[in-house]
């Protein structure tokens, strides 16, 4: 989360998962402490990047606001129905 947040070595994150386990909706995946990415003066943009499968996607919507853990969602990829 973040941009350049590599740089805080971890700290202010917890991870709920590994690469390569499987996940499933609503699944808690990573907390991080917003606070401490913007103390060390970092932006907290954080890019989506689909990098596999992206023929498949005709539309991805995103949704602004306040989220709820396992209730809000905050980006949608809309597959092609044809696929």
């Amino acid at each position: 989360m973040g941009i350049n947040t590599v740089s805080l070595k971890g700290e202010g994150f917890i991870a709920h998962v590994e690469t390569g386990d499987a996940i499933t909706k609503g699944q808690l995946l990573l907390e991080f402490d917003i606070h401490r990415i913007e103390q060390a003066g970092l932006p907290v943009i954080t890019p989506i990047i689909v990098p596999d499968g992206q023929e498949l996607i005709q539309e991805v919507v995103e949704y602004e606001g306040e989220a709820v853990q396992g209730q809000t969602r905050v980006l949608q990829a809309v597959l092609h129905s044809e696929i």
